[in-house]
């Protein structure tokens, strides 16, 4: 059996699940195609939007992943490599929520779309975000749907895995567990609302469609080490070797159920 495809949708809480840090063996069983990093659902799937500018001092990293939620490019090689999985978490949605742009939409991502002359300047057409939960889940819905129906269209025989997690609401430091700063992170209860709103909607509409890796039943560290610092969404190695045992148990009972 050759190494299994598989792409990502979504943020380092995903991502990471594919590092050599956190799985020093992973590379022998998936083979990771394109990586649409922090992009939303409704941005993966809207049209291109145009006319958004490059931001000054931004990264080559982070001006590539600007440049794939505005261009969707993300979503045309995923189409072209033909993954046997795509696993998404819902942490942009839910963290950053989305800019519309015309009939268009981009992840409303403070480390890239935020920082352009173009959000500055309010030439988006509106906002959607959780802390106006009705307004973002109505449109998390809707692009949803075309995400599932863009599955079917276009790459038949993948499957949909949602990572489903929690943030950290602490970390352990020389064995001594230290809650993060609520002043520092607010919103860490008020997100979970809307985690759980958008995943129960997923979970009880695309029973079929939508296979779950379920990282929310239990207590998430975060990492004290961590390269890019502290916060809720930077877990531990252990998280991640879960994380990974979890979506090889899916993986390997998808196999055998159609073998």
């Amino acid at each position: 059996m050759g190494k299994i495809k598989i792409n990502i949708i979504g943020s380092c809480v995903t991502r990471e699940i594919f590092i050599t840090a956190n799985n020093e063996n992973y590379k022998g069983i998936y083979q990771l195609g394109t990586d649409a990093w922090q992009t939303s659902i409704p941005c993966l799937m809207s049209p291109n939007v145009r006319g958004v500018d490059r931001p000054a001092g931004i990264t080559p990293f982070k001006l590539k992943s600007l440049q794939a939620d505005t261009r969707k490019t993300s979503r045309r090689s995923i189409e072209e490599e033909k993954p046997d999985y795509i696993i998404f978490d819902l942490y942009a949605d839910v963290r950053y929520g989305y800019a519309q742009v015309g009939d268009g939409f981009v992840t409303n991502n403070p480390s890239t779309f935020r920082k352009t002359t173009f959000f500055k300047d309010k030439n988006y057409t509106k906002i959607y975000h959780s802390i106006r939960p009705d307004e973002h889940f109505e449109i998390f819905k809707s692009q949803f749907d075309k995400f599932v129906r863009w599955k079917k269209e276009k790459l038949p025989n993948a499957k949909l895995i949602l990572n489903r997690i929690r943030y950290a609401v602490g970390y352990l430091e020389n064995g001594v567990y230290m809650p993060f700063d609520e002043e520092q992170f607010p919103y860490v209860h008020s997100d979970l609302k809307q985690f759980i709103r958008c995943e129960n909607y997923i979970m009880e509409n695309y029973k079929e469609d939508v296979l779950v890796v379920d990282m929310a039943d239990r207590i998430a560290f975060g990492d004290p080490n961590h390269r890019a610092g502290k916060s809720p969404w930077h877990y531990t190695r252990e998280h991640f070797e879960r994380n990974m045992y979890l979506l090889n148990e899916i993986v390997l009972k998808d196999k055998i159920e159609n073998k």
